[in-house]
């Protein structure tokens, strides 16, 4: 499902949690399609709750998505053209399909408060109980067990199915498993460019360039003085067609903006390694004129911000930092987020202040900022609440 036919939600309100509950419909996961899920089903008289692993719900679009790839406006309707409209109400029309995170939490927490949807959040999943193949009742970490007559998987990460006993796949299938011309492992060329679509960008900056790029637009060194591959460069030996167990790169989409008012300077990690980023270095060699607004893609939102999110060669987007995370156990995945936090923001920062980037790349990435787009309760730790983008990969298609 498209991730822009989703409606999305945020809520900080905190359910006090009983030895023991019961409801028609149990949706674990508050991810954007669990709570539209939610909403649906309460707007037809169940009842209804949602669980959500951590202390926040809405997913994605409350976390930093909020330019949506929306495609034909035509096509989008019910809840979610809902959710886009209440959303975008108290900006100019140009911002429908475009509202600050506030803007999209304020339209999901009346969605959820009217249905009358009873919301947990904080709780992991600790075990499933089946009547047959049927799930009758789950139990969360703090030991409450909810039962119900129907069981909804909107996680991320696809739990609640896989503690149910339900198979599934990590990675791609090979080319052979199912006649799929284009599936497997598939090298990607050099897609050249030149400098000065490097030095441009997209309209969204006022630019007249490419709205996007992809792949290396470049052949830059990939090993050391020492012969060995840099960071962010791995040896592929698949063959082409061939499967493999790895999953779409995660990344963070960040709201950033050039307000001054606004400003909360971009952040040296606890864990910073400039020597991550030599890739990104020889790119920008290979292009000294290139622009902050190239190495990402920046898409403009209401109130003067943008979604900051992955573009081209070496970006925010992760490659290999991820292969544990599906079949890993809390810990991993804490430690496999914590690792993407500290590889973007090292990034920013690097980009900012390594005195080998060009002063004038330096400059334009220091006249960008982050800022606490969550609610003031959140404000202390903005990166915390937010999701790898990519995540979704697990659960539907991306």
């Amino acid at each position: 499902m498209p991730r822009s036919l989703l409606p999305f939600a945020f809520s900080l309100s905190l359910v006090v949690a009983a030895f023991g509950k019961d409801a028609d419909v149990i949706i674990y996961g508050g991810t954007p399609g669990g709570l539209v899920a939610a909403v649906a089903a309460a707007r037809e008289k169940a009842s209804v709750v949602v669980i959500e692993p951590t202390k926040w719900i809405g997913g994605m679009v409350t976390g930093g998505l909020t330019h949506s790839d929306i495609g034909r406006q035509d096509t989008i309707g019910g809840l979610a053209r809902e959710f886009f409209t209440r959303a975008a109400a108290g900006y100019d029309a140009k911002w429908m399909w475009y509202a600050e995170p506030h803007a999209n939490i304020a339209a999901f927490q009346a969605m959820l408060h009217e249905a009358g949807v009873e919301v947990v959040v904080g709780q992991r999943l600790k075990s499933v109980e089946r009547a047959g193949p049927r799930i009758v009742r789950l139990t969360t970490e703090d030991g409450t067990t909810y039962a119900g007559k129907q069981f909804i998987d909107a996680s991320y990460e696809g739990d609640l199915m896989a503690r149910a006993g339900v198979s599934y796949i990590v990675g791609r299938e090979s080319r052979a498993q199912y006649g799929e011309p284009l599936a497997g492992f598939a090298p990607m060329p050099i897609r050249p460019r030149t400098e000065e679509v490097m030095a441009n960008v997209c309209a969204c900056l006022g630019g007249t360039a490419t709205h996007y790029i992809h792949g290396t637009p470049a052949k830059i060194p990939a090993r050391d003085a020492n012969g060995k591959l840099i960071f962010g460069v791995n040896a592929a030996s698949a063959e082409a067609g061939s499967a493999d167990k790895l999953t779409q790169a995660y990344n963070f989409r960040i709201v950033v903006t050039q307000r001054p008012e606004l400003r909360v300077p971009f952040s040296r990690p606890h864990h910073y390694n400039a020597a991550r980023y030599e890739l990104l270095l020889r790119l920008i060699h290979s292009f000294p004129s290139v622009r902050f607004g190239r190495l990402f893609h920046l898409g403009a939102v209401a109130g003067g911000k943008f979604d900051l999110n992955a573009q081209g060669l070496f970006s925010t987007d992760y490659p290999g930092g991820n292969t544990e995370y599906p079949d890993g156990d809390p810990a991993t995945r804490e430690r496999i987020r914590q690792d993407h936090v500290d590889f973007i923001q090292g990034m920013l920062w690097f980009l900012g202040h390594d005195e080998r980037v060009p002063q004038t790349l330096r400059d334009e990435t220091m006249s960008w900022t982050t800022f606490p787009s969550a609610p003031a309760a959140m404000v202390s730790e903005p990166w915390v609440w937010l999701l790898p983008d990519q995540i979704q990969s697990l659960a539907v298609s991306s």
